[in-house]
Formats: C-alpha cells, sequence, structure tokens
C-alpha cells in the first residue's frame, strides 16, 4: 500500500477521497459494495465462481463459499445484529450465510424456509438480486412466481401476493429468464452484447410493486462485462408532429426537472460549426396523461463547444444529473477545442507535442429566464493526448456526482489514461484541480458510485488491470 501511495499527488489539505487498493483475482469476478460489520462504511465485495471474499472497510478479509446450486443471492442484515448476512436461494430453499466467521470455520448454511419461485430453476453462477426489501415496516424477502411477485416473512410467513402485469399490457412482465429487476442473468447474455449493470436498491425499487419499499440497507452491485458492445447513441426522435422546420431531425433529450405537474424536457444537437444547440420543450400532465395540446418550444439558442454526453444524459448509471448550484435544474456542460493549422508546421506540431488543450464549461439553467446562462459558470482548462479526439468523448472515465455531500454535483475525469481528477464545484472551478491520483497504471473503467458513508459524498470503484482501487469519500 505505501508504494501505491508514493503515486498520490494531492491539490488540498483535505482530500477528496482516501484511496484504498484491493488486489482483483484472475479472471472475471463480480464486485460490489454492501455493509458486512457493524460500522457504517461499505466493504468490498468480490464473487469468483462460488468464493466470496470480503475486504472490510476497517481491515482485514472474509471468505466465504457460496453452496451449490445457489443462483439469486442478497447482502442485507436479517436479525437486526448490525451485521449482515447472505440470503440465498438453492432450489426451493431460501438460506442464510454469515459473512464474518473466520476463514478457518467457516459456519454452514441455515435453511430460513422453503418456496418455490423462478429462481428454483438450477443456475451456473451465483448472481446479486434484489430478494431483501421491507414490507409494512417488516422486512421481507420478495420471491417471483409465475404471474407475480410474493413477500415472505424471513421466517416464511406469506405475507402478501403482488399480481404482475401481462406481457401485452405494456407494463413489465414477469417470465422465465427475466428476473423481478429485469436485469440479464450472468452468464445468459448472447455475444456482442454487455451485462447490463445495476448500482442502487432505490434506482430499481420502481420495478417493484409500491408496497414493497426499498431496503434500509445500503446494497450496491456491479456486473463485470463478458463483450464490449457499441456505446449508445443517446439521441431520441422528437414526437410525431414536431419534425417540421428547425425542430425537424434528431435531438438528444434529457429531464430539465422533475416536476410531477409537467414534463419539462431538455433537447440538443451538435451544429456543424463546433456548437450545440438547445431548446425546451414543455408538456403539462393530465390526470398523468400528456396534454400535447398544450405543449410549448423555447426558440432554439446556440452555445460554443460540444455537449459532454456522458455527464449531461447520464449513460453510465454512476453518473447523476448535472446540477452543479444544487437548484434541481439540469446544467449544460461543454467541451471545446482549438483547432490545429492547417500548415504543415501547424500539424507537425500537432503531432509531436501528444496532447492538446481541451476547455470544458458549465453553463447554469436560469429558471426565470428560461434558458441557460450564455456566461460560463465554471472553466476548466486541461490537456489530453491528441489521439483521444477521435474516439467517442475526448475525456475518459467521466462522472458527474457529488463527491463532497454538499448538494451539488461536482465534475471527476481522466485527462490521462492512468490519472483521476476531481473538481468540486464551489462558486465556479479552481485554477488546478481540487484533487488528482496517479494510479500505477491505465485506468480501465469505473466500476460505480455510491454514497457508502450515508452522508451524501459519493465514493467511486475504480478499475486497473489487476486492482480495484476503492476512493472512499471521507
Amino acid at each position: 500500500m505505501n508504494a501505491i501511495l508514493i503515486w498520490a499527488s494531492m491539490f488540498c489539505a483535505a482530500p477528496v477521497f482516501e484511496p484504498v487498493a484491493v488486489p482483483l483475482p484472475n479472471g472475471t469476478s463480480t464486485i460490489f459494495l454492501a455493509r458486512a460489520d457493524e460500522d457504517e462504511a461499505a466493504d468490498v465485495f468480490l464473487l469468483q465462481g462460488r468464493r466470496m471474499t470480503i475486504r472490510l472497510d476497517a481491515g482485514g478479509e472474509r471468505r466465504v463459499s457460496l453452496p451449490e446450486g445457489v443462483g439469486a443471492f442478497d447482502v442485507a442484515d436479517l436479525d437486526a445484529d448490525g451485521r449482515s448476512e447472505i440470503l440465498a436461494i438453492r432450489g426451493n430453499e431460501v438460506i442464510q450465510i454469515d459473512t464474518l466467521t473466520s476463514a478457518s470455520a467457516e459456519a454452514p448454511p441455515r435453511v430460513l424456509f422453503r418456496a418455490e419461485s423462478l429462481y428454483s430453476a438450477p443456475s451456473p453462477d451465483p448472481f446479486p438480486q434484489v430478494l431483501v426489501t421491507t414490507f409494512n415496516l417488516q422486512l421481507c424477502v420478495v420471491l417471483p412466481v409465475s404471474g407475480a411477485l410474493r413477500a415472505y416473512s424471513i421466517e416464511g410467513t406469506l405475507l402478501e401476493e403482488f399480481a404482475v402485469p401481462a406481457a401485452d399490457s405494456g407494463q413489465p412482465a414477469l417470465r422465465e429468464g427475466i428476473d423481478v429487476v429485469a436485469l440479464t442473468r450472468p452468464g445468459t447474455a448472447p455475444a456482442g452484447e454487455t451485462w447490463l449493470k445495476c448500482y442502487q436498491t432505490i434506482e430499481m425499487a420502481p420495478n417493484l410493486p409500491a408496497e414493497l419499499a426499498p431496503s434500509p440497507a445500503s446494497h450496491f452491485t456491479t456486473w463485470s462485462k463478458s463483450h464490449e458492445a457499441a456505446a449508445p447513441e443517446g439521441e431520441e426522435p422528437l414526437p410525431a408532429g414536431m419534425e417540421t422546420g428547425e425542430y425537424a431531425g434528431s435531438w438528444h433529450c434529457t429531464s430539465l426537472q422533475e416536476d410531477p405537474a409537467r414534463m419539462r424536457m431538455l433537447l440538443c444537437r451538435p451544429d456543424d460549426a463546433g456548437n450545440t444547440l438547445v431548446f425546451l420543450h414543455d408538456i403539462p400532465l393530465i390526470s398523468g396523461e400528456l396534454n400535447w395540446a398544450e405543449a410549448k418550444r423555447s426558440p432554439i439558442r446556440k452555445y460554443p463547444g460540444r455537449i459532454l454526453t456522458e455527464g449531461f444524459d447520464p449513460l453510465p448509471s454512476y453518473n447523476q444529473k448535472a446540477d452543479f448550484n444544487g437548484d434541481g435544474f439540469v446544467d449544460l456542460v461543454l467541451t471545446d477545442a482549438p483547432r490545429p493549422g492547417t500548415s504543415v508546421d501547424s500539424l507537425v506540431r500537432t503531432v509531436l507535442g501528444r496532447t492538446w488543450p481541451l476547455r470544458l464549461t458549465v453553463h447554469l439553467f436560469v429558471p426565470e429566464k428560461e434558458r441557460f446562462d450564455p456566461k460560463p459558470f465554471g472553466v476548466i482548462d486541461c490537456k489530453i493526448p491528441v489521439t483521444w479526439f477521435f474516439g467517442r468523448q475526448p475525456l475518459r472515465n467521466v462522472c458527474i456526482a457529488d463527491f463532497d455531500g454538499d448538494k451539488s454535483t461536482d465534475l471527476g475525469f481522466s485527462a490521462e489514461e492512468s490519472e483521476f481528477q476531481v473538481w468540486l464545484a464551489a462558486d465556479g472551478f479552481a485554477d488546478q484541480p481540487d484533487w488528482s491520483y496517479k494510479f500505477p497504471g491505465p485506468i480501465e473503467s469505473i466500476e460505480t458510485a455510491a454514497d457508502i458513508a450515508g452522508n451524501g459524498a459519493m465514493s467511486l470503484l475504480l478499475r486497473c488491470e489487476r486492482t480495484l482501487f476503492l476512493l472512499r469519500a471521507p
């Protein structure tokens, strides 16, 4: 660990993150965060095959073997002792597995009750799933059956059965191969597809009946990838009847603000001159239905730079909506770079320099003017490898999240392959990153982001080739 910390470069007295290195086993692993012991911090769970390794936040390590035949499992405090257990499905058995037994004296699993479910079928590999939640303020186990969800007490008493809409009703349906939260099971993803990711129980709750509140226990998971898939473009066509005049064509679309009385959409697309075109679409809601007859559109306005897609509409699920002043409205994040001259000398200098300047600007939404402020709220200047301009995004490992718990989003990204920077949004951005860390090798991906301390500050899991780094917010 000391050798790793030598690589660190801090720019502030109080670090944004405390890096913790976790060696990765060889082969594909499922990685997730959950609370295992009594403290409030999350611990790192590594699942390889049926072997679970738990790296405790307080130090130390535990190893647990998931029995043969276990498919779906969850991590939750089942007996209210402050420590989490593993609840798993093995055929028709719902079993409990202790996580904090010593490595030399693993406790045998205990059968809680027996119940038929769609998880009863044999599974080649265990996979994390939302099984434990609450019903009428009581901890319960939710199991899918054909056409319904059943909520059981921890002792096995059937508390309630919820009908699941039929597949042709337009509502999410439950069927073989599709679980409660519609995740692709590990090992069943077709070639060429990327496994879906899930991050927080609360994000998956809308797929459950309204009567089932999300579990109070923090639970964060991420699948490792089996195959790489083409990144989605993130563009959505306008509704029928709007493809006319200057509004015609495809626009990138996201919600401007959460409002129960109306749908407020922000639409944007690039032009041919390096700018971003933006307009607002306001659609009233009547009895939950969109009232297109009363819909209003703002004029199309132009801002210099290209939209930072990964932060504007968070395609990776660990990104939050860009809201740098915490007012509830989405803000614009744009990137712009000076173009090299067309002379031979200019092009040669660009190639030999290997890096090129990039500017990020944030434009806040101004509600009283119903537009984005043309004057940037904050500006970040950096240099990135020239070759990165040939990719889909000029920046790598972009993460927009609240890193310091002040209820406004901040910006994190890599300006070189082995470094991660964090810029905190206060009254704009500082001249230098508020936090920067030099890793011992290239960063492969951000696995997930989670508020593991419960104080609103997001921590990150970053993957390098042989090591997982938990960047834990203090």
